[in-house]
């Protein structure tokens, strides 16, 4: 499916939050629907030097160069090849634009406040310094993200320098989901 959805019309309900979920490997993630500017299929990735290693690299997202991180490797999981279902999430924060590379998207999903609980590292098998809090809906689980802390460079405890400057493109059209389940 190549049209594109746009997530303009999400807002938050009542007593919950709006989070888009997504995958890597067996874990369920989300980040919120607020700092998803758009979501896209995995493109070619140019590789900057002199980066941290979980900086993948920056695409040309319509005329904005935009970092890509990949969120596998800045969470300490084990890489794994790219397929039809990985997508780049471009999330919007303080005016730039980061991308992150996922396994795969799943939906946007209205989390209650009350089922949100503080992130546990016995519960999940991914760094809790980027968690701020575990989900639970249904028969799942979903950790979500601190989308801030997940995507600064150079922050405390990454064992990373932070780079002197890291491109990044300006967001100018609304949010949208590019492509969805494919033949």
């Amino acid at each position: 499916m190549d049209e594109l959805a746009v997530l303009d019309d999400v807002e938050l309900m009542g007593d919950g939050e709006q989070v888009v979920s997504f995958r890597i490997g067996d874990e369920i993630l989300a980040v919120g629907v607020d700092t998803v500017y758009e979501i896209v299929r995995m493109r070619e990735v140019t590789e900057v030097p002199q980066v941290p290693s979980y900086v993948h690299g920056v695409i040309n997202l319509r005329g904005h160069i935009i970092p890509v991180i990949n969120l596998r490797n800045r969470l300490g999981l084990e890489e794994v090849e790219e397929t039809r279902s990985t997508r780049i999430i471009v999330v919007e924060l303080g005016g730039e634009s980061i991308g992150m590379v996922v396994d795969a998207v799943d939906e946007v999903v209205t989390v209650p406040t009350d089922a949100i609980s503080p992130p546990s590292p016995v519960l999940i098998s991914i760094d809790t310094d980027f968690v701020r809090g575990i989900a639970r809906l249904e028969d799942r689980l979903i950790i979500l993200l601190d989308v801030l802390k997940v995507t600064q460079f150079g922050a405390e405890g990454d064992g990373e320098e932070k780079p002197e400057a890291l491109p990044a493109g300006d967001a100018a059209a609304a949010p949208a989901i590019e492509g969805g389940d494919e033949a």
